[in-house]
């Protein structure tokens, strides 16, 4: 009785004991699992801010070609950005140079873009029909007179 009261002393003991190893080893897994955790959440948070970072860039770009577009101005997208030309100044000069024969109305509509483009092809230019610097250089010079 006595030797099966100590065998069941050591069993438990024992048991305990291989109970309080495992659980450090389970909590350092677990800490370990939390940690791997904490990193994809803080990848996942930047690439999130990138993102978001990119699509304020966006908004804010189609913004501001919504807005030139509503006001009647010309806006090179070839070229470079803050080159903004009132139409009604455009047409002028083209009427001025010879190239439009319609209304100054400020509306920039296909006949605007055909005397565009036959004014770079007289002038030598790219005839793409965007006024870009160097179009805009030799027409510029039509509103003087």
């Amino acid at each position: 009785m006595f030797k099966n009261i100590i065998l069941f002393m050591l069993l438990i003991i024992l048991t305990f004991s291989i109970i309080g190893c495992a659980t450090p080893k389970t909590q350092q897994a677990n800490i370990v699992t939390i940690q791997e955790l904490q990193n994809k959440i803080n990848l996942l948070e930047t690439q999130l801010s990138r993102k978001e970072k990119e699509i304020n860039e966006l908004e804010s770009r189609l913004r501001e070609k919504d807005y030139y577009t509503s006001k009647g101005l010309l806006k090179s997208e070839k070229e470079d950005l803050s080159l903004h030309i009132p139409v009604r100044k455009l047409q002028l000069a083209l009427k001025n140079a010879g190239f439009y024969k319609g209304t100054i109305d400020g509306k920039s509509g296909e006949q605007t873009k055909r005397a565009i483009r036959e004014f770079q092809k007289a002038n030598k230019l790219n005839p793409d029909g965007v006024v870009g610097k160097k179009t805009w250089l030799k027409l510029s010079r039509y509103l003087n007179d």
